[in-house]
């Protein structure tokens, strides 16, 4: 029975869903998939009425008051659904052409490549608590937090929690404390029916979240294109973009769940209006404003939904709807803007990397921009369309410049800007299959020959570029000097606790500390011998140090960050990596599972076949979750080397380009499709194999460690332990606390914070004040290292006995009853 209990609580919203949107299925001509798609995430709404519902009769926040409460609420919906029925006018059905055999293999192509990137989400899923920063910090915090209090409870600022009179009311703080609900909701539901908080469990609704989102955006793409393989193509594409991926198997942010309601409200309205069809207008209406729900962000693509209903009916609107559209435009815009503070970022070149050199979209924004252009030329059947879609999504790029560009966002564009598009992913891909559909013709191509000489040609062009670069960026010595060894003989441990070997220098494993190791004094030229590698084992893809010091300025070392486990590192590209060297070393930090081994380090030249081998080994390398990649997927850690996403994106515009040339105005579309593909899957390919080397790291970390619940990073196995050390001394009566550090600690303090509940647990950087000593049961002392471990309480708490003593902290207790051991 309990086998059974994930997939009821993953189920039961979206048959809630579903049944609410039965009755208006064909007033909104949504295909099958369409209303399963869209009828989830209306359960995930109705989940958030039931959670604001039990908020103010608690006796609802049982598993059987809820089960009453979301039947209750699916009822009431669905009657207020078949008496609307009548308002909305009846549209045509959809009639298609029954499906070839070559679009039934080809759909099933694509629903095993959609099976296999959702598979390693669910492996992950499966394995892995909350990761994410912001994750646990806020939406999963809040979701344990109602957990533990028995109902959902606001979270409070900390100046109103501090101030809190009543002691016996469960109150907690978070950052986010004005985050709206749907996402907690949802994994309070979980925790609810599982009847248990289970870390790697309760963020498992976001698996039929991207499902529901790859439904609806099939259902729509067929109906708006009237093809069969539109559907199928179009939620290939969404789910196999490395973002999008992310945000499911690194599941806690409200994104992924913001596209099902914004980015699907997008596509209905965009649809409503080229066929004006009202109930795809009231659809993407409704969905744009329940996005409201999930997150703030949704005011924006609320904002310009309704402007884009302004811009192409604003003529055919009476005067009193369209001042009405107008009025919620600006409004949407001004409350946006009121929240934010103007400060200008005229700087874009981090925005456009994001876009077009980052590994997040694949090529998608060199598909859509090239499919909106090319639809735009006179005599495209596809105009009138590439107007709405190039109108909506001029509107998305203006608002984006003005977040970015015109108010203080601009500082973290970022971390926020790909996540931000994120969540209208889902139109940007209907736009670009629906741009496609409208240009493609089945009829039979003749051209080969044409269009395999212009392939052949951007390719050897593409190469040609490939050559120039390497030969460009190679050392510029005629004949390579003889590469310097430094075996482990020949190196020196100046500090730390490094064992001498006969092949190689040794580091324990640990939890903290570092080791310095140095070729001694050295003399040679920078740009001679310009690549280093580093054999080192034990580390993974652990960041390690590289230092050096020059003849210029001997009492000044530089460093820089070598992330390994890529092969070869590229100096020349570091400002300070010129001039004669005098020395080299490596400053090693342990890794706590496995001893780190030094066996050689090599300095050679930076030939031009060095460059390529390091460029093929920085593609083919998989690179690991970080707390980044929830923000951002680059795959090469080496800043200088020329992206795969570029080269593919630029080979696929050459080919296009070679193919006007040589066919002129009327180039067959279907090579070009064939090309975009190819590369599409080329790099999907490199994903996946990243996504397989995750996995399996996933795995052999989580299948053998003792404390699941820690993330396998930061010592967060040692924060965690903490925790339950001060669980176990506590009461189960939840208390107030205060946690503060030595030094910088911001991770672990928020980590112990989570870790600690049902105690609500408030985060101080700097030292404690009596005042707010006063309004709290015990403060937590964080130490930096076993060294930095004070004996004692700290002031306000000095002449205190602490309650707890271990290597990570301390706990005093506040209370005269509570001075003891």
């Amino acid at each position: 029975m309990n086998a059974l209990l994930l997939p009821i609580a993953l189920l039961l919203p979206w048959v809630a869903g579903a049944v609410a949107l039965r009755p208006l299925r064909e007033r909104l001509s949504l295909t099958l998939a369409g209303w399963l798609g869209y009828g989830y995430f209306l359960g995930a709404a109705l989940l958030t009425a039931c959670a604001f519902l039990a908020s103010l009769f608690t006796w609802l926040a049982t598993t059987i008051g809820l089960l009453v409460c979301l039947t209750t609420l699916t009822l009431v919906v669905t009657v207020g659904a078949t008496r609307t029925v009548r308002r909305l006018p009846a549209d045509k059905p959809l009639l298609l052409h029954s499906t070839t055999r070559c679009e039934r293999w080809l759909t099933a192509l694509l629903l095993a490549l959609m099976a296999l990137h959702l598979g390693f989400a669910a492996f992950e899923l499966y394995w892995r608590p909350v990761y994410p920063w912001d994750a646990w910090q806020t939406w999963a915090y809040t979701a344990k937090a109602w957990y533990f209090s028995g109902a959902p409870v606001d979270m409070l600022p900390p100046n109103q929690w501090l101030n809190l009179r009543d002691p016996n009311v469960d109150a907690y703080t978070v950052q986010g404390h004005h985050y709206p609900w749907l996402l907690p909701a949802q994994s309070w539901w979980s925790a609810s029916i599982l009847g248990s908080w289970q870390d790697n469990r309760v963020t498992w609704p976001a698996l039929p979240a991207a499902v529901a989102l790859g439904l609806a955006l099939w259902g729509q793409a067929v109906a708006a294109t009237g093809r069969h393989l539109a559907g199928p193509l179009a939620a290939a594409l969404l789910l196999s973009l490395p973002l999008l991926h992310t945000h499911i198997a690194l599941a806690g942010y409200a994104d992924l769940w913001l596209a099902g309601f914004s980015g699907l409200g997008l596509i209905a309205i965009a649809r409503g209006l080229l066929e004006e069809h009202r109930g795809q207008l009231v659809l993407g209406l409704a969905a744009a404003v329940l996005g409201l729900l999930v997150k703030h962000d949704a005011i924006i693509w609320l904002a310009c939904g309704l402007l884009l209903i302004g811009l192409m009916r604003g003529r055919q609107l009476a005067p009193t709807k369209l001042v009405l559209t107008i009025t919620l435009s600006l409004g949407a815009l001004a409350y946006g803007l009121s929240r934010i503070q103007l400060q200008m970022n005229p700087d874009f070149s981090q925005y456009a990397k994001l876009l077009w050199i980052a590994d997040s979209w694949h090529i998608l924004w060199y598909l859509l921009p090239g499919a909106l252009l090319l639809a735009l030329l006179p005599q495209s059947p596809a105009r009138i369309t590439a107007k709405a879609f190039g109108s909506l999504l001029a509107l998305i790029l203006l608002s984006q410049l003005v977040l970015f560009g015109a108010t203080h966002a601009g500082s973290w564009i970022i971390t926020a800007a790909s996540r931000l598009l994120l969540q209208v992913t889902p139109f940007l891909i209907f736009a670009l299959v629906c741009l496609i559909c409208a240009h493609f013709t089945p009829t039979p191509f003749k051209r080969w020959g044409r269009t395999a000489l212009a392939i052949s040609a951007s390719s050897l062009c593409t190469l040609l570029i490939i050559f120039i670069w390497l030969t460009s960026t190679a050392s510029p010595a005629s004949s390579p000097e003889p590469a310097l060894n430094f075996s482990a003989q020949q190196l020196h441990a100046v500090y730390g606790p490094v064992r001498q070997l006969p092949t190689k220098l040794q580091l324990a494993p640990a939890t903290e500390g570092r080791a310095i190791i140095t070729t001694g004094p050295v003399q040679f030229d920078a740009a001679t011998f310009d690549l280093l590698d580093a054999n080192i084992d034990g580390a993974g893809q652990d960041v390690q140090s590289l230092f050096w010091r020059t003849a210029a300025n001997p009492s000044q070392p530089f460093i820089r960050d070598l992330v390994l486990g890529a092969g070869p590192v590229t100096l020349s590209d570091n400002e300070n990596w010129q001039g004669e060297i005098t020395e080299v070393g490596l400053i090693l930090y342990p890794n706590p599972n496995h001893p780190v081994s030094l066996q050689q380090m090599t300095l050679s030249p930076l030939t031009a076949l060095a460059r390529l081998h390091i460029a093929i080994a920085n593609w083919l390398t998989p690179d690991l979750w970080t707390q980044a990649s929830i923000n951002r997927i680059t795959l090469s850690t080496e800043s200088s080397l020329p992206s795969l996403t570029l080269l593919a994106g630029g080979w696929v515009l050459l080919c296009w380009l070679a193919l006007r040339l040589i066919n002129g105005a009327t180039a067959p579309l279907m090579p070009f499709l064939g090309v975009a593909l190819s590369a599409w899957l080329l790099l999907d390919a490199r994903w996946l194999l990243n996504s397989y080397h995750q996995a399996m790291a996933t795995q052999a970390h989580y299948a053998k460690t003792q404390t699941p619940e820690a993330l396998d990073l930061a010592n967060d196995d040692a924060t965690l332990k903490l925790a339950r050390q001060v669980n176990t001394v506590l009461d189960a009566q939840p208390h107030r606390i205060i946690a503060t550090a030595d030094g910088e600690q911001k991770f672990a303090l928020r980590r112990l914070k989570y870790n600690l509940l049902p105690h609500s647990v408030y985060v101080i950087d700097g030292p404690v004040s009596p005042k707010k000593m006063a309004a709290v049961d015990a403060i937590i002392w964080l130490a930096a290292g076993k060294s930095n471990l004070p004996g004692n309480c700290q002031p306000p708490l000095r002449d205190v006995l602490p309650k707890l003593t271990t290597p990570r902290g301390i706990l005093c207790m506040t209370k005269p009853t509570a001075h003891h051991d």
